[in-house]
């Protein structure tokens, strides 16, 4: 077993555009009807498996800080972020400087769930490939939260401009492995009105 351990890194910087309103706000049933905001789901679907939370922030910030309640995490401002890879370079900085030996779990804060046996795959195959970031793929699309360990960190912290993650892989496959997992999750995110009622009528049925 490895001695990493794992930090999560949860980007929450978007302004939901398609969305129409600030997304990380929006509040989703739970399995037992209780509410909470999409951002407070997103968190709680890694944290148990992580030593450390960093929270990646712009629109709305003190708002999503509220909405997170009681939870401990560190808070990274990026403010005026065009692209996700400029919320993913600054959460990892932050990671990787505090922890520099540790893992990242990379969630997007728009991805409410992701099972518990599916962090404990991505774990395994981490241990099996050290050096190497796992992503999970479900029926051939890759998703997230993906695991990424302290030598490819420092490599996406070395890009001068780093466009796109999906980019970086294909320019690197030999950094990262696609590990396919029994779990529609990893590729389920909420991005417009229309992903929204369908996740709204999936939790009230389940």
């Amino acid at each position: 077993m490895s001695a990493r351990r794992l930090v999560g890194v949860l980007l929450a910087a978007g302004k939901g555009t398609r969305m129409g309103r600030t997304k990380q706000l929006i509040e989703l049933p739970g399995e037992k009807g209780q509410p909470q905001p999409l951002v407070a789901w997103a968190f709680d679907s890694i944290a148990a498996a992580c030593h450390a939370m960093v929270v990646v922030l712009d629109a709305d910030q003190d708002r999503v800080i509220e909405s997170l309640g009681q939870r401990s995490f560190s808070v990274v401002a990026a403010p005026g972020t065009r692209q996700m890879s400029e919320s993913v370079l600054a959460g990892l900085q932050v990671a990787h400087a505090n922890w520099p030996g540790d893992s990242v779990l990379l969630q997007l804060g728009d991805h409410p769930d992701v099972r518990a046996e599916t962090l404990t795959r991505l774990w395994d195959e981490s241990t099996r490939q050290p050096t190497r970031t796992i992503i999970p793929t479900y029926r051939g699309k890759g998703g997230h939260p993906i695991l990424i360990p302290p030598e490819v960190i420092q490599g996406l912290l070395g890009e001068s401009s780093l466009e796109a993650l999906n980019a970086f892989w294909r320019r690197h496959p030999e950094l990262c492995i696609r590990c396919d997992v029994d779990d529609a999750a990893v590729i389920r995110d909420l991005d417009d009105p229309v992903q929204l009622a369908a996740e709204v009528k999936r939790r009230s049925n389940s």
